[in-house]
């Protein structure tokens, strides 16, 4: 029978602890990167306690190592395009909106609050319903909806990203919100969320361009199938750089 998730941590050669996840989940997660020595990735496998989770992206659609670890029981959860946009000294349009207000927060500015953070966590846990947890049929709609929640609420926590812009409506009610890590020279987009009665009204538009800067890069990625995000992020002057496909892993109880 394969070991509980409660017995001393293992040494593994391809994995990494992922703790965000873990406490999530509530038992061990790992994360693996490439390159891939795909009998290293099935040795790990193998040493797994039950329960546990390991999640990997294979860069580009085509690579062999896809089908070999799908052999060993991961499944693809969703197919992703990251994008870039370079950075330019030439000032982009801001959108404007006299139906809600776009405010910047630094993670310094942000920490403790816990009201705000609440509101925030709740906007992505509702409005977030299509992440590559959500398509894994293995995991929980609730558990989907935590792992977003507690993902943006580690910005007022200061645990993850450096900025947050937020869109309030007129009345107060928070909107929208784009959570942002750097990375070098690069913005990162993380985390962008806009409440569903408030889609296709320039929320999204209007947080994006607000974390533009001059001389830095701004990196995002999306799943490919959605298009309405594609058709924005192009319209912003961001331009495909690479695909990844995300893949799931569950242990069976044995």
């Amino acid at each position: 029978m394969r070991m509980t998730s409660k017995l001393k941590s293992i040494d593994l050669a391809t994995a990494r602890s992922d703790e965000f996840l873990s406490n999530v989940f509530g038992y061990p997660c790992w994360m693996t990167k490439g390159p891939y020595n795909v009998e290293l990735v099935r040795s790990d496998l193998m040493a797994m306690p039950f329960p546990s989770f390991v999640w990997l992206k294979v860069e580009g659609g085509k690579d062999p190592s896809i089908a070999q670890f799908n052999k060993m029981g991961f499944q693809t959860v969703v197919d992703e395009i990251t994008y870039e946009r370079p950075a330019s000294k030439e000032k982009h349009a801001k959108s404007s909106s006299d139906d809600f207000d776009i405010i910047t927060l630094s993670a310094k500015k942000a920490a403790g609050d816990t009201a705000l953070s609440k509101v925030v966590g709740d906007l992505a846990a509702n409005a977030m319903t299509t992440s590559r947890f959500h398509q894994d049929t293995l995991i929980s709609p609730e558990l989907a909806a935590d792992v977003k929640r507690r993902w943006a609420m580690n910005f007022f926590a200061g645990k993850r990203g450096q900025k947050m812009i937020i869109a309030r409506a007129k009345d107060g009610t928070v909107i929208g919100f784009n959570q942002i890590t750097y990375d070098g020279a690069t913005r990162v987009i993380d985390l962008i969320c806009t409440s569903a009665a408030w889609r296709r009204k320039g929320v999204a538009r209007a947080m994006i361009e607000a974390m533009f800067e001059p001389t830095k890069a701004t990196s995002v990625g999306s799943q490919a199938n959605n298009k309405a995000a594609d058709k924005l992020y192009r319209s912003l002057g961001f331009k495909p750089t690479s695909t990844s496909v995300c893949m799931h892993w569950h242990a069976k109880e044995i």
